[in-house]
């Protein structure tokens, strides 16, 4: 893979993350698509499938990201958005 398909690739993966992160602390992550993240990053769900091959990778190491850079536990972050999904009723 040449140098510039690499800075590509991974513009789009860090797009990708970017989307899903603030998609999901949004909408929570039964409410959030795939192709809702694919729309905010910019990409085709071909291409978010070819770098994370679904939703929950994606939600994985967004959160990881999420996680790193507000310096929360793993499990705070998690159950924030897992708490999210489920919606305000429960």
């Amino acid at each position: 893979m040449g140098e510039n398909a690499r800075n590509t690739r991974e513009a789009a993966r860090d797009r990708i993350l970017a989307a899903a992160l603030q998609a999901l602390a949004e909408s929570g992550y039964a409410a959030t698509s795939t192709l809702e993240i694919a729309t905010r990053a910019q990409v085709s769900k071909r291409e978010l499938y070819a770098l994370f091959g679904n939703k929950r990778p994606c939600w994985l190491h967004a959160s990881w990201i999420g996680q790193s850079a507000s310096g929360c536990r793993p499990t705070y972050l998690q159950s924030r958005i897992a708490r999210r999904s489920r919606g305000p009723s429960e």
